[in-house]
């Protein structure tokens, strides 16, 4: 093992990045983005493990350029393992390289061929300074444009734009999804960690199992998770990966998966509440122990020599324990997704496959006739194929109804998507509308929408009366205090129940708002009903204004109660 270079300069870091390279990588472009970031940069190390004895070009001239432009160099630690080339790969070993050379508080393993913004670090220090008991992901927004290959820089909001397959309503698919998060967020693109809870836990997992493609930090998450720390997804930052050649893991041996690119052995720690690992690192256990307090001396242990026999690709072809994934070039393959789709390319078309239809079988031509499946020749073609699809149910039941639109048989059928894999034949319910034209279901819609509506009005107006009443009684109850020659307050719980009552009708309102509104919005032929709505809802707000100006309500506001509702944001009206 080599240390090309070792960045004096950066003596304590706050955050360390570990970049992985095992002779595959085409471009070093993350390094620019690294560079660019908007926090000094003594403020983190930037660590680049090549597995195998590769000394990239690209690094080498990235060193010299920014020496003779005296700038920091674009990698604080650069170390080749120089592991022969009849080795297979084995990431968990290279981060644990990273982990025991990283002089900094966070460590950061991400994908070494991402882009970042500016922002990158900063976000990732804050993110700790916040709460410190975390494990902190960020996925990865990933754009399959060919013609961003060569890398070429394209901008970020390009690389939300045409092409992002999992990019929906300013988050990416996953974090968005709370059914199979698992399977639907990058575990791989961006996990950090503190190092000494890395260190505590024994280090990245070295097991047999996670030798070549199926591994990742996801291992250090979940037994992390099991020592107490939380997992949390970043909301509003996210790294980028532009498509190149291989990036389906195709060619490389798996370990036990669960068929999806996750390892069992990994997700078996999720059940049995390990934390340390199977197989640790013997530099990290002589730190993590304090047997050995001279971190060279550690370092030299790094590599266990047993690897040398057991980590060759023959023993790795014989295992019972490896495949080879070698993808039929002819089988359906996913390629990304798009709303609540997997998008499967399969012969010369992509398909829109909804989630909840399960498993579809692309050798029966009738399964794919399907209407709730939609089509395109290319990616793009079929992601905006599902973009008009909901649009459409957007247009009949309003934003953020979950509602599948589609014709069949000649007519016209909308259900909720939450009722599953359905017989498009046979499925009945008050939700489930049908028509012989699409104009005819809009007036249904229309209909189904406005009988929500009466609904909600009506169950609102229950619950001001059941908030007249309360209020009636605590009046007449305060008035008995008062002939009774007392200023005594009304008790605590009596005017919690109805400040409760006040925020609930306020809820109400709001919601009766918003369903209006969303109302409104779909059809001429409904305004007449709309109308009759709003004016009603006036009523009710007025009649919720009303409950201010009662005894009880003056009493509350001597005790300051709404200024308090005000100061909140529930209650509006001043008074």
């Amino acid at each position: 093992m080599r240390t090309l270079f070792d960045n004096p300069r950066v003596a304590n870091p706050k955050v360390s990045l570990v970049l992985l390279d095992w002779n595959c990588r085409e471009s070093f472009h993350s390094l620019d983005y690294l560079a660019q970031q908007d926090v000094p940069r003594t403020d983190y190390e930037i660590i680049w493990v090549e597995y195998y004895g590769l000394r990239a070009k690209e690094i080498d001239r990235r060193m010299q350029e920014a020496a003779a432009k005296g700038s920091p160099p674009p990698v604080d630690a650069w170390v080749v393992m120089d592991i022969p080339d009849a080795l297979y790969y084995h990431k968990h070993l290279m981060y644990n390289v990273g982990i025991a050379r990283a002089r900094g508080d966070i460590i950061v393993i991400c994908d070494s061929d991402a882009m970042f913004e500016p922002g990158f670090i900063r976000t990732i220090v804050e993110s700790f300074e916040q709460d410190p008991n975390i494990i902190l992901h960020i996925d990865q927004i990933r754009n399959v444009r060919r013609d961003f290959y060569p890398f070429n820089y394209p901008s970020f909001e390009a690389m939300k734009g045409e092409g992002a397959i999992n990019w929906q309503d300013g988050k990416t698919t996953g974090v968005w999804d709370s059914v199979d998060p698992l399977h639907t967020r990058n575990y791989g693109a961006c996990m950090a960690a503190w190092r000494k809870d890395i260190v505590a836990i024994g280090g990245a997992d070295e097991h047999l199992d996670y030798l070549g493609h199926v591994c990742g930090p996801y291992d250090l998450t979940f037994r992390l998770q099991n020592l107490g720390r939380k997992e949390i997804w970043h909301q509003t930052h996210y790294i980028y990966h532009s498509w190149h050649p291989g990036t389906d893991g195709d060619f490389n041996y798996i370990g036990p998966s669960d068929g999806r690119n996750m390892s069992t052995t990994a997700l078996a720690v999720r059940k049995d509440g390990r934390t340390m690992a199977l197989k640790e690192n013997e530099a990290i256990r002589l730190e993590r122990t304090g047997v050995e307090p001279d971190r060279e001396k550690r370092l030299e242990k790094l590599i266990d020599p047993d690897y040398f026999r057991a980590f060759t690709k023959e023993a790795v072809a014989k295992s019972p324990n490896f495949t080879l994934f070698k993808r039929d070039q002819g089988a359906p393959k996913m390629v990304g997704e798009a709303g609540h789709c997997n998008l499967i390319a399969h012969g010369s078309t992509v398909y829109a496959v909804p989630r909840y239809l399960g498993a579809i079988d692309f050798s029966n031509p009738l399964a794919l006739r399907d209407p709730r499946i939609r089509r395109g020749e290319s990616i793009e073609a079929a992601m905006r194929a599902v973009e008009d699809a909901d649009a459409l149910a957007v247009r009949l039941f309003g934003a953020g109804a979950e509602y599948e639109v589609v014709e069949w048989n000649g007519a016209w059928l909308a259900f909720p998507r939450r009722l599953g894999a359905v017989d498009l034949g046979s499925v009945e319910g008050p939700e489930v509308l049908r028509a012989d034209t699409l104009e005819a279901l809009e007036i249904k819609a229309a209909r189904h929408l406005l009988g929500e509506v009466e609904a909600a009005s009506a169950e609102a107006g229950r619950e001001v009366a059941m908030l007249r009443g309360e209020a009636a009684a605590a009046a007449a109850r305060a008035a008995a205090i008062r002939a009774g020659g007392g200023e005594e307050a009304l008790p605590g719980d009596a005017v919690a129940a109805i400040l409760g009552k006040l925020d609930l009708i306020i809820l109400e309102a709001g919601e009766l708002r918003r369903r209006v509104d969303r109302v409104g919005s779909i059809a001429e032929r409904a305004q007449h009903g709309v109308a009759d709505l709003q004016h009603r809802l006036v009523h009710l707000e007025l009649q919720v204004s009303g409950i201010v100006n009662n005894r009880i309500a003056r009493f509350l506001r001597g005790l300051g109660f709404f200024r308090l509702l005000r100061s909140i944001g529930l209650w509006g009206r001043a008074g």
